[in-house]
C-alpha cells in the first residue's frame, strides 16, 4: 500500500510537471500566432501602399506621355542615323544639340 501511494505521488508530480510544460508551450504558440498576425497586417499595409504608389506612377507616366506627345519632330530620315557619319557631323557642328528620336507607343 505504501508503494502504491508513492507511485501515485510520483504520477501526480509528473502530471503537474507535464501540465506546466504544456501551459508554457501554449503560451509560446499564442505569442507566435500574435507575431504572425502583426506581420500579416504590416504586409497588408505595405501592399496597399505599393498599389497606391503604382497608381500614382501610372498617372504620372500618362501625364509624361501626354506632354511628350505634343512635341512635333520632322519625318524620319531628315536627321542622320547614329553612327560614324553622324558622329563626324556632330563634331563639325558642336553648337547643335544632340538629336532625340521620340516615338509614341502604338
Amino acid at each position: 500500500m505504501v508503494g502504491s501511494v508513492g507511485r501515485l505521488r510520483d504520477d501526480m508530480v509528473q502530471i503537474g510537471t507535464a501540465s506546466r510544460e504544456q501551459s508554457a508551450g501554449i503560451v509560446q504558440v499564442g505569442t507566435s500566432i500574435s507575431q504572425l498576425d502583426q506581420t500579416t497586417q504590416q504586409n497588408a499595409a505595405l501592399v496597399e501602399q505599393t498599389a497606391s504608389a503604382s497608381g500614382s506612377l501610372a498617372d504620372q507616366a500618362r501625364g509624361l506621355l501626354d506632354s511628350v506627345s505634343r512635341f512635333r519632330l520632322p519625318p524620319q530620315g531628315l536627321w542622320p542615323e547614329p553612327g560614324p557619319q553622324a558622329d563626324q557631323q556632330a563634331i563639325a557642328r558642336p553648337h547643335q544639340p544632340p538629336v532625340l528620336r521620340l516615338e509614341r507607343p502604338a
